[in-house]
């Protein structure tokens, strides 16, 4: 069961595309932005992805939280990005996040799951996320 919502992500990407792979056409997503809710502060990172041929998008994502008091909050997110039936160029994101931290305030984190769920667009703002308690 989902829990309390922790924060939720606004960011815009740039694109690196390397072509086609045995796994698929593989991308990194440069994204910054910021991070609003129990977290608050400025959000980047590379989402590492691979696009498949039915257009679903497999993520590995390594970000970095630096909060309004300037402490860092390291997040591993996996999920997965798929079309949405709207053939507009939107993704549904669903996947989970993993917290480290050195900092006492957030040290609750360390022992957090979350579930993510959001959007993907190519317009700006590209990625609009949500982050929700699954386990502490």
């Amino acid at each position: 069961m989902i829990g309390e919502k922790i924060y939720e992500v606004i960011a815009n990407w740039r694109v690196v595309e390397y072509g086609d792979t045995p796994d698929g056409t593989r991308y990194d997503f440069h994204f910054e932005g910021k991070a609003i809710g129990k977290i608050n502060g400025a959000v980047q990172g590379i989402d590492y992805a691979t696009v498949d041929r039915d257009n679903n998008v497999s993520q590995h994502v390594h970000e970095t939280i630096t909060t309004d008091e300037d402490v860092t909050i390291s997040v591993l997110r996996r999920g997965k990005a798929i079309p949405l039936p709207s053939g507009d160029g939107q993704y549904k994101v669903l996947g989970f996040a993993k917290y480290n931290t050195g900092s006492p305030k957030y040290s609750w984190l360390n022992s957090t799951l979350a579930a993510i769920e959001g959007t993907g667009k190519p317009t700006n703002p590209n990625l609009n996320l949500m982050a929700f308690v699954l386990k502490t």
